[in-house]
């Protein structure tokens, strides 16, 4: 899982992070019981301004994903439409279909 295992080394900290759930940051603080015992509990974690700015962007994200939505919707329904046309053109067409169809 982790790269420093593919090496002879033990480190003293590692840090790690992933984004999860619409890029909120998901992070873990690994150090030996050695270190971890000389600060107290809370000490290495710390809230930044970096979290606002993930917030911003994880709504815009969403924002802009409900745009899309729409968007995606409203090229179905005339994709629809216009198939629909060449129907009325063509009798031996008989079934269409689109997901975004109301």
């Amino acid at each position: 899982m982790w790269s420093i295992q593919n090496w002879d080394v033990e480190p003293d900290i590692v840090v790690t992070a992933k984004g999860i759930a619409s890029g909120m940051p998901l992070s873990a603080f690994i150090a030996r019981e050695s270190l971890m015992t000389k600060w107290g509990p809370g000490a290495t974690a710390r809230r930044t301004a970096a979290t606002g700015r993930v917030r911003r962007v994880a709504r815009d994200d969403q924002a802009a994903r409900r745009r899309a939505d729409g968007q995606r919707k409203t090229r179905g329904d005339e994709l629809l439409a216009g198939l629909r046309a060449i129907q009325a053109r063509f009798p031996s067409v008989i079934k269409m279909s689109a997901a975004s169809a109301s």
